[in-house]
């Protein structure tokens, strides 16, 4: 097994600059998983929230990615609309051969007719869940017991987001 993983990792070496061996995850593959996720819905007491419709984002200029999500919600004065905007940056703990989401930000955040000061209120609210619930999100894991996990897992460099694919870089 090993003599295998050599030889690939020489493969890599010699044809990735030419054939780009890089293993990409593409966007329509990422939203697909996404909306299988969606819809979700949190009560606390007499409020809720509710995001759906999630739309995948993949940010090449800053090496981010993320998602816009239509947001619902019961307030004091009623229920409200708007949209949400979650922005991470992708890393690979090579320890355990998973890709994890880190430092997810609220980069927008709109609410239609609502009031300032609830406004201000919720998104004060959903920034310190956010940094509890979202500091480390799982994205993806290399399987060991796999060929290509295996491999993956020995070479990978780095991860870049494109435009249209999250890119894992092989490499030494």
């Amino acid at each position: 097994m090993q003599k295998i993983m050599w030889i690939f990792f020489l493969v890599c070496q010699v044809f990735s600059p030419v054939y780009g061996l890089d293993v990409e995850i593409d966007q329509s593959e990422i939203q697909a998983k996404l909306e299988a996720k969606f819809p979700v819905k949190k009560t606390k007491g007499p409020f809720w929230i509710k995001l759906e419709n999630p739309k995948s984002l993949l940010v090449s200029k800053t090496n981010q990615m993320g998602l816009t999500a239509d947001m619902s919600f019961q307030l004091l004065s009623g229920a409200r609309s708007g949209t949400i905007e979650l922005l991470g940056e992708p890393t690979y703990d090579s320890s355990t051969g998973k890709i994890f989401l880190d430092e997810i930000k609220m980069s927008r955040f709109t609410v239609e007719n609502g009031r300032e000061d609830e406004v201000y209120l919720l998104k004060k609210l959903l920034k310190k869940a956010l940094k509890k619930k979202l500091k480390r999100v799982k994205l993806y894991e290399l399987k060991s017991d796999e060929l290509k996990g295996q491999m993956l897992k020995a070479f990978l460099k780095g991860i870049r987001v494109d435009q249209k694919a999250v890119v894992m870089e092989l490499g030494y």
